[in-house]
């Protein structure tokens, strides 16, 4: 409410809706002040904001396929901690209390389960300082410019889900790219927009060098290859799309294809990840298996050595 009544005040007092908007970038970002600007010009905000609505439904249904197929693999993963957390500091103390009465010589797995069970608990306090300083650590280092390269670029490297972000970047600078295409941005222009809308500063950087060999004369088509970003097929798309002049319409062709692709991976990540989760419960289960029970099961020997 407060950047719509100051952004009002600036229209009253002669600023252009584009300049007002680009004073709030965590409210409005720097696509959507420049199709602002583009279509203010000619007086066509209308179709500027249907574009740009268009955009972000389509960032958040994207977004919200994420949200959905990434559910279940965190809820078992944080079920997971839970357990390890309980079994280490309620759990296994009282079965150590049972060995110890017997004085026996335990297997060396339930002398493990045990050794770790007796450094959680005591240990415990430090233990939580120290994963509150490696969040810390880690989310500062991603928050500066180094970081946030490394970070964005090492994400696009994550088995299974690598590839998913990735295209899902490629999509958004499809999508990106044929809005400002249409629009009437000019390509130097658009591609430093794209790089500020795509969400990954690796890619962000790969688009700025696409940018840096179109002001020295490469064609789009060139520079898009050397990027090294985009499968052959898209590469076709946008060297048919230049020769053409229809670039805007292939690359939303493209942008369809990237968000199908997303989409089939999405919904098969629950399909590829539910194997590694049942094998890492069953692994837990099968060192608890062994660590604790094994000895419980050979009580009545313990009892008598």
């Amino acid at each position: 409410q407060e950047v719509l009544l100051d952004i009002a005040g600036n229209l009253e007092s002669g600023v252009d809706l584009a300049s007002s908007l680009r004073r709030y970038p965590r409210v409005f970002s720097e696509l959507y002040a420049s199709n602002i600007h583009v279509g203010e010009n000619p007086g066509r905000l209308d179709d500027a904001f249907k574009k740009i609505a268009g955009y972000m439904e389509i960032e958040r249904e994207t977004k919200k396929r994420i949200k959905t197929a990434t559910r279940y693999p965190t809820f078992v993963l944080a079920a997971i901690g839970i357990a390890i957390v309980v079994l280490n500091v309620f759990v296994i103390p009282s079965f150590s209390k049972v060995f110890a009465k017997f004085h026996a010589e335990l297997p060396w797995q339930t002398q493990m389960i045990i050794n770790i069970s007796d450094f959680f608990v005591a240990y415990w306090p430090l233990l939580i300082m120290l994963v509150v300083g490696i969040v810390f650590s880690v989310r500062r280092y991603v928050n500066t410019d180094a970081g946030r390269f490394n970070w964005d670029r090492w994400k696009l490297k994550l088995p299974i889900v690598g590839s998913i972000f990735e295209r899902i970047n490629l999509g958004r600078f499809c999508q990106t790219f044929a809005m400002v295409s249409r629009s009437g941005v000019p390509i130097t222009q658009g591609l430093r927009v794209i790089s500020r809308a795509i969400g990954n500063e690796y890619m962000a950087d790969r688009v700025n060098t696409m940018r840096l060999g179109i002001e020295r004369g490469e064609g789009i088509a060139q520079t898009a290859r050397d990027s090294q970003m985009f499968t052959p097929v898209v590469l076709q798309m946008i060297a048919v799309g230049e020769e053409t002049g229809s670039i805007d319409e292939l690359l939303e062709q493209a942008a369809g294809f990237y968000e199908e692709e997303v989409d089939y991976e999405l919904k098969s990540l629950t399909d590829a990840v539910e194997p590694i989760l049942i094998i890492a419960i069953g692994i837990m289960v099968l060192i608890m298996a062994l660590g604790v029970f094994l000895p419980l099961w050979d009580l009545s020997s313990v009892a008598n050595h």
